[in-house]
Formats: structure tokens, sequence, C-alpha cells
């Protein structure tokens, strides 16, 4: 994934903007392990949907499935409770 970012501020790197952009990076840094690989399954799910017209069932039932376990997803949700 590619992110661009602009920020016009006249403050640069001390602007509220880049605060929050810098924010949001580091949050993206942390969920990289967990959504690239599911990112790369279903870029190769569009090749082989381009080439064959399907999308092997097999590749399907791998990205319907959780990326991470009931049990954790549920810690992160609840955590804030």
């Amino acid at each position: 994934m590619k992110i661009l970012v602009l920020n016009g501020s006249p403050k640069r790197d001390s602007s509220d903007t880049m605060c929050i952009t810098r924010a949001l990076l580091e949050g993206m840094r942390e969920v990289a392990p967990v959504t690239g690989p599911r990112l790369e399954l279903i870029r190769k799910a569009g090749y082989e949907y381009a080439r064959n017209g399907e999308i092997p069932q097999s590749m399907l039932e791998e990205i319907m499935s959780p990326m991470i376990p009931d049990e954790q997803y549920a810690a992160i949700v609840n955590s804030g409770v």
C-alpha cells in the first residue's frame, strides 16, 4: 500500500497536520503484519479472476477467514470498555 501525504502548513514538521499524519502512519505500521498478507492474497485473487474468470474456492475461503483469532479480536475490541 502506498500513501501520499501532502502537508502545506508553514509550520512544516511541527504542524498539527503533521502530528496527525505521524499518528496515522504509526498505526498503519502496527497493523501491517496482519493486513499485508491479506492484501497480497486479495491481489492474487484479482489476478486469478482476470486470468481465469473465477477465484479458486480455496483462495476465497482463505480471504474470508478471520485475520486474527476470535479471542484476540475480542480482547482488542473490549480493551476500551
